[in-house]
Protein backbone atom coordinates (compact mmCIF):
# COMPACT_ATOMS: atom_id res chain seq x y z
CA UNK A 1 0.00 0.00 0.00
CA UNK A 2 1.27 3.44 -0.96
CA UNK A 3 0.15 6.34 1.22
CA UNK A 4 1.29 9.66 2.64
CA UNK A 5 0.90 11.01 6.12
CA UNK A 6 0.36 14.73 6.50
CA UNK A 7 0.51 15.92 10.07
CA UNK A 8 0.77 19.10 12.05
CA UNK A 9 1.74 20.01 15.57
CA UNK A 10 2.08 23.05 17.75
CA UNK A 11 4.86 21.36 19.75
CA UNK A 12 8.61 21.60 19.23
CA UNK A 13 9.25 18.06 18.00
CA UNK A 14 13.04 18.29 18.36
CA UNK A 15 12.57 19.26 22.00
CA UNK A 16 10.16 16.33 22.45
CA UNK A 17 12.77 13.97 20.98
CA UNK A 18 15.42 15.32 23.38
CA UNK A 19 13.06 14.77 26.33
CA UNK A 20 12.32 11.25 25.07
CA UNK A 21 8.63 12.10 24.54
CA UNK A 22 8.84 11.38 20.80
CA UNK A 23 10.82 8.68 19.02
CA UNK A 24 13.67 9.87 16.81
CA UNK A 25 13.23 7.03 14.32
CA UNK A 26 9.55 7.95 13.90
CA UNK A 27 10.51 11.59 13.34
CA UNK A 28 12.93 10.55 10.58
CA UNK A 29 10.25 8.42 8.92
CA UNK A 30 7.64 11.17 9.04
CA UNK A 31 9.80 14.21 8.40
CA UNK A 32 10.36 13.84 4.64
CA UNK A 33 9.17 17.35 3.93
CA UNK A 34 8.95 19.92 6.70
CA UNK A 35 6.86 23.03 6.10
CA UNK A 36 7.01 25.58 8.91
CA UNK A 37 3.89 27.74 9.11
CA UNK A 38 4.08 30.36 11.86
CA UNK A 39 1.19 31.00 14.22
CA UNK A 40 -1.45 33.44 12.96
CA UNK A 41 -0.38 36.06 15.53
CA UNK A 42 3.02 36.16 13.79
CA UNK A 43 1.50 36.80 10.36
CA UNK A 44 -1.29 39.37 10.74
CA UNK A 45 -1.22 40.08 7.00
CA UNK A 46 -2.99 36.72 6.51
CA UNK A 47 -6.01 37.66 8.63
CA UNK A 48 -7.93 39.60 5.96
CA UNK A 49 -7.63 36.97 3.20
CA UNK A 50 -8.53 34.22 5.68
CA UNK A 51 -11.62 36.11 6.89
CA UNK A 52 -12.64 36.76 3.28
CA UNK A 53 -12.23 33.06 2.48
CA UNK A 54 -14.25 31.98 5.53
CA UNK A 55 -16.97 34.51 4.69
CA UNK A 56 -17.21 33.02 1.21
CA UNK A 57 -17.44 29.49 2.61
CA UNK A 58 -19.87 30.18 5.47
CA UNK A 59 -22.09 32.72 3.72
CA UNK A 60 -22.78 30.06 1.08
CA UNK A 61 -23.22 27.30 3.66
CA UNK A 62 -25.51 29.44 5.83
CA UNK A 63 -27.35 31.00 2.87
CA UNK A 64 -26.35 34.56 3.79
CA UNK A 65 -25.02 36.12 0.57
CA UNK A 66 -23.26 39.47 0.20
CA UNK A 67 -21.73 39.66 3.67
CA UNK A 68 -19.67 42.84 4.14
CA UNK A 69 -17.04 43.46 6.84
CA UNK A 70 -16.42 46.86 8.44
CA UNK A 71 -12.83 48.07 7.94
CA UNK A 72 -12.18 48.47 11.68
CA UNK A 73 -12.71 44.72 12.12
CA UNK A 74 -9.42 43.92 10.39
CA UNK A 75 -7.50 46.50 12.43
CA UNK A 76 -8.78 45.00 15.68
CA UNK A 77 -8.24 41.40 14.54
CA UNK A 78 -4.62 42.21 13.66
CA UNK A 79 -4.02 43.26 17.28
CA UNK A 80 -5.52 40.07 18.70
CA UNK A 81 -3.15 37.21 19.65
CA UNK A 82 -5.33 34.31 18.45
CA UNK A 83 -4.34 31.72 21.05
CA UNK A 84 -6.51 29.25 19.09
CA UNK A 85 -4.65 30.13 15.89
CA UNK A 86 -6.43 29.81 12.51
CA UNK A 87 -9.15 27.56 13.96
CA UNK A 88 -10.14 30.34 16.34
CA UNK A 89 -10.41 32.84 13.46
CA UNK A 90 -12.44 30.32 11.46
CA UNK A 91 -14.87 29.70 14.35
CA UNK A 92 -15.05 33.41 15.15
CA UNK A 93 -15.98 34.20 11.53
CA UNK A 94 -18.54 31.40 11.32
CA UNK A 95 -20.18 32.52 14.59
CA UNK A 96 -20.24 36.16 13.40
CA UNK A 97 -22.01 35.17 10.17
CA UNK A 98 -24.46 32.88 11.98
CA UNK A 99 -25.46 35.59 14.46
CA UNK A 100 -25.42 38.69 12.25
CA UNK A 101 -28.83 40.21 11.73
CA UNK A 102 -28.06 41.89 8.42
CA UNK A 103 -25.31 41.46 5.84
CA UNK A 104 -22.81 43.67 7.65
CA UNK A 105 -20.25 42.39 10.16
CA UNK A 106 -18.87 44.78 12.76
CA UNK A 107 -16.34 44.25 15.52
CA UNK A 108 -19.08 43.33 18.01
CA UNK A 109 -19.99 40.36 15.80
CA UNK A 110 -16.45 38.99 16.21
CA UNK A 111 -16.45 39.36 20.01
CA UNK A 112 -12.91 40.66 20.39
CA UNK A 113 -13.73 44.06 21.91
CA UNK A 114 -12.28 43.26 25.34
CA UNK A 115 -9.01 42.19 23.76
CA UNK A 116 -8.71 45.48 21.86
CA UNK A 117 -8.42 47.52 25.05
CA UNK A 118 -5.84 45.12 26.48
CA UNK A 119 -3.71 45.27 23.33
CA UNK A 120 -3.75 49.06 22.99
CA UNK A 121 -2.24 49.64 26.43
CA UNK A 122 0.68 47.26 26.85
CA UNK A 123 1.60 46.16 30.34
CA UNK A 124 5.00 47.00 31.78
CA UNK A 125 6.08 43.35 31.56
CA UNK A 126 5.25 43.28 27.83
CA UNK A 127 7.32 46.39 27.19
CA UNK A 128 10.25 44.95 29.17
CA UNK A 129 9.93 41.67 27.30
CA UNK A 130 10.00 43.47 23.96
CA UNK A 131 13.06 45.49 24.95
CA UNK A 132 14.83 42.37 26.20
CA UNK A 133 13.99 40.51 23.01
CA UNK A 134 15.37 43.37 20.90
CA UNK A 135 18.58 43.44 22.96
CA UNK A 136 18.93 39.66 22.71
CA UNK A 137 18.44 39.64 18.93
CA UNK A 138 20.93 42.49 18.41
CA UNK A 139 23.52 40.82 20.66
CA UNK A 140 23.06 37.45 18.94
CA UNK A 141 23.37 39.08 15.51
CA UNK A 142 26.60 40.74 16.57
CA UNK A 143 28.01 37.52 18.07
CA UNK A 144 27.11 35.58 14.91
CA UNK A 145 28.68 38.21 12.64
CA UNK A 146 25.21 39.21 11.36
CA UNK A 147 24.57 35.84 9.72
CA UNK A 148 20.81 35.43 10.12
CA UNK A 149 20.76 31.63 9.84
CA UNK A 150 23.50 31.24 12.46
CA UNK A 151 21.75 33.80 14.68
CA UNK A 152 18.41 31.98 14.39
CA UNK A 153 20.12 28.69 15.26
CA UNK A 154 21.84 30.30 18.26
CA UNK A 155 18.51 31.68 19.49
CA UNK A 156 16.78 28.34 18.93
CA UNK A 157 14.22 29.75 16.51
CA UNK A 158 13.45 29.29 12.82
CA UNK A 159 15.12 31.75 10.42
CA UNK A 160 11.67 32.98 9.28
CA UNK A 161 10.77 33.76 12.90
CA UNK A 162 13.98 35.77 13.27
CA UNK A 163 13.19 37.70 10.07
CA UNK A 164 9.67 38.48 11.32
CA UNK A 165 11.00 39.66 14.68
CA UNK A 166 13.63 41.82 12.99
CA UNK A 167 10.91 43.36 10.82
CA UNK A 168 8.55 43.77 13.80
CA UNK A 169 11.22 45.53 15.88
CA UNK A 170 12.71 47.37 12.89
CA UNK A 171 16.13 45.75 13.39
CA UNK A 172 18.17 46.32 10.27
CA UNK A 173 21.59 45.02 9.28
CA UNK A 174 23.79 47.64 7.69
CA UNK A 175 25.98 46.42 4.83
CA UNK A 176 29.02 47.58 6.85
CA UNK A 177 28.05 45.21 9.69
CA UNK A 178 27.97 42.10 7.48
Amino acid sequence: TDFRIISTTNHDIEERVERKNFRLDLLHRLNTLHIHIPALRERPEDIKPLVEHYIEVFSTKLNKPDIQVAKEVFAVLKKYDFPGNVRELRNMTERAIMLCKDNSLGIDDFRVKSHRAEKETPKVEEVDLRLNEIKMIRKALQMCKYNQQTTADALGIHRDALSRKMKKYNIKINKTEE
